[in-house]
């Protein structure tokens, strides 16, 4: 019996490899996306049974995760993929629940552009579909976890794991980003970095726990008194030493009253 996770990686690296047949992604972009070097796409793809040999290799490895595996992987969330044909045919009906009714809502409307598409979604259509099919749960409260100790940011962002040049930079997608010397090491080159793609463009490197650098979508170094508000904003409690005032020596002077 063939592993869940094998089988949900290959499906996974399928989709991928079909994306970019299709010319819809390059296939340096794909190599990112699977997790693999742009030489190792190379060589799979001249080879001999160039596609079958790619997927195979891949999906093989569950250790590759996606991006999106990684970051449920370091959030504890246990992704449980739907092979049976009951949940194909579940996914099915629901794609054709949409694929049958929002079309027609559409042309009803008169609506031809996305924008307009977008807030007849937000304003109408969610609301009117979940009134009409969503159900009320068996049991009440909420499976939500807290989170606590990790870095959202870095969880969020594409990660790309590279290795420092001899002059102390790294070559992330056709740009050079220049690393400063650190305070614990003057350099970190033939040392393994990972390059973190935020959600907002910007781009930062990170040597395990530190922050070595921080840069604009265009690899233009960001200053480092600029500090990146985090995903959720924890009140730090002042410490007691610094509300607290302690002197040996009066602050002022101390009236005094004459000896009888």
């Amino acid at each position: 019996m063939i592993p869940e996770a094998v089988v949900e990686r290959a499906m996974k690296v399928q989709e991928v490899i079909l994306r970019a047949m299709a010319r819809r992604i390059t296939w340096w972009q794909a190599a990112e996306i699977i997790g693999i070097s742009d030489r190792q796409m190379r060589d799979l793809r001249s080879g001999p049974g160039s596609l079958k040999k790619m997927a195979g290799a891949i999906a093989d490895d569950p250790q590759r995760l996606t991006q999106v595996g990684r970051a449920m992987l370091q959030l504890g969330i246990r992704m449980i993929p739907a092979y049976s044909p009951q949940a194909r045919g579940r996914s099915e009906r629901n794609f054709g629940t949409w694929q049958g009714r929002l079309p027609q809502e559409l042309r009803l409307r008169g609506i031809t552009t996305v924008e307009q598409a977008n807030r007849f979604l937000r304003q109408e259509y969610i609301a009117e579909f979940n009134r009409r099919f969503a159900l009320a749960a068996v049991q009440p409260g909420s499976a939500f976890l807290p989170l606590a100790g990790q870095d959202l940011e870095r969880i969020f962002a594409v990660q790309h794991e590279r290795v420092v040049h001899g002059d102390n930079t790294v070559e992330f997608a056709h740009r050079v980003l220049q690393i400063e010397k650190t305070p614990w090491r003057n350099t970190l080159a033939d040392c393994s970095v990972m390059v973190y793609e935020h959600l907002d463009g910007t781009l930062s490197v990170g040597y395990g726990p530190h922050l070595v650098g921080r840069f604009n979508p265009e690899g233009v170094p960001l200053p480092r008194n600029t500090r990146r508000p985090n995903a959720v904003e924890k009140p730090v409690a002042t410490p007691p030493w610094k509300t607290l005032r302690v002197s040996h020596f009066p602050t002022a002077t101390a009236a005094t009253r004459p000896l009888p």
